[in-house]
């Protein structure tokens, strides 16, 4: 477990010091936004090739990773209903209406099969 301090090139040392490190490694997991893509400069980097990254997030820069197939998948929020939500539940608390103390809002998994649903449709 290393921490890329939510950077894209901190994602890129700490993927090729690991890949040094214990060179086995087949899979690699980022949790901040801008990590899958430093996690696959790291790997070229390090001069590694057939490992698995996944990511979190939708940005350009890992639609692209997966496209090109340097990302397996990224694990996606849903930061409009997350927002939506929050403003309705602030608006029920001062109107001094009860509601429940934890919500569930999903995530999904964007993989080349999802971007392919998106551009042809089911």
């Amino acid at each position: 477990v290393r921490s890329s301090n939510i950077s894209r090139i901190g994602a890129a040392k700490q993927a090729e010091a690991m890949l040094k490190q214990h060179p086995d490694i087949q899979t690699i997991v980022g949790f901040s936004s801008l990590d899958a893509a430093g996690i696959v400069e790291g790997i070229q980097a390090a001069g590694k090739t057939g490992i698995q990254v996944y990511g979190f997030d939708d940005l350009p820069i890992t639609r692209q990773g997966i496209e090109k197939g340097d990302i397996s998948a990224s694990i996606v929020q849903s930061p409009k209903e997350m927002g939506a939500r929050s403003i309705a539940l602030l608006d029920e608390h001062f109107h001094g209406k009860s509601f429940a103390a934890e919500y569930f809002i999903p995530t999904s998994v964007m993989d080349k099969a999802a971007l392919k649903l998106e551009v042809d449709g089911p």
